[in-house]
């Protein structure tokens, strides 16, 4: 998978217009397929250092220059299921540290309202 900065036309509901740098990811045909939630902002390692940003922001504002702007719409459905997901991990995190906080007597009525619902859902 290929990537590159892009500039992205975000729409808000109200009607209001803005640009953001984000990357942008390739389908095998060159078609852009995903790009970054947030906007990109410039981070490195110690291995990298100052250099290391310099670099990323040579080639961003390279990207910027020569590439046309894409509207955030095109993204819109990938961003909703992505956003989705990382909602679904949140919830499983919360949850899991909830049960490991969890006494044994409040396990045990977990694990019967756990098999009520299989049961409801196979009957």
């Amino acid at each position: 998978m290929s990537w590159n900065y892009r500039v992205i036309r975000h729409r808000e509901p109200a009607g209001e217009e803005w640009f953001a740098l984000h990357e942008v990811f390739y389908d095998e045909a060159g078609n852009p397929n995903g790009c970054t939630l947030e906007p990109i902002d410039f981070r490195c390692g110690i291995e990298e250092g100052p250099a290391g940003i310099a670099r990323s922001l040579e080639m961003a504002l390279e990207d910027a220059r020569k590439r046309p702007v894409l509207d955030m719409a095109i993204f819109e459905t990938d961003l909703q299921q992505a956003e989705l997901e990382r909602t679904q991990l949140e919830l499983i995190r919360s949850l899991r540290i909830e049960i490991h906080q969890m006494g044994k007597e409040q396990l045990a009525e977990l694990k019967h309202l756990i098999a009520a619902f299989k049961d409801a859902a196979d009957g």
